[in-house]
């Protein structure tokens, strides 16, 4: 992808711009998600935003109603969470979800396979595609996301119980 985009714009392709490049055309597919907007508040995001620009952004993530297969669920979240908890790791309650959830519904319900899943997963994508994630995303899943085993055991614990209330 980062070829084909620096073909029709040499030297002004981001990594940033590169990962989140779907946003922008969010809105074409389905325009209730507000993809240019999300976009927008990604790239201004740091770790000193405030709690209502954040909390604006978390609220465009959780109307987001991206319907498709588990796979492609998960491929589309994971680098925005990540980017997201590598400035504002005190959502990590908020967004882990999105990650968990979709890898628990292809069956993985372990919290050691989870730990393991989620840094394999990022690099098997990022052979494919190098732009998958931000440096920021990738940093936090190679030094954050190893020290969450007990939230991740927690949202599984949550996973399976909505589960058991479903019959």
């Amino acid at each position: 992808m980062l070829n084909w985009l620096q073909r029709f714009f040499p030297g002004k392709a981001s990594a940033f711009s590169l990962a989140f490049a779907e946003l922008k055309t969010l809105n074409r597919v389905n325009p209730s998600i507000p993809g240019k907007r999300i976009y927008q508040l990604l790239e201004e995001l740091r770790a000193s935003s405030s709690r209502e620009f954040t909390d604006e952004l978390i609220r465009l993530i959780r109307g987001i109603r991206y319907a498709s297969n588990t796979n492609e669920v998960f491929q589309f979240y994971f680098p925005i969470v990540c980017h997201i908890l590598y400035f504002k790791p005190e959502h990590e309650k908020d967004l882990i979800g999105y990650i968990i959830g979709p890898s628990f519904a292809n069956g993985t319900t372990s919290a050691a396979e989870m730990m393991d899943l989620i840094p394999d997963a990022m690099r098997y994508i990022q052979k494919s595609d190098p732009n998958f994630m931000t440096q920021e995303g990738q940093h936090w899943v190679e030094n954050t996301w190893p020290t969450l085993k007990n939230a991740v055991e927690q949202e599984i614990m949550a996973l399976w119980k909505d589960l058991e209330d479903m019959d």
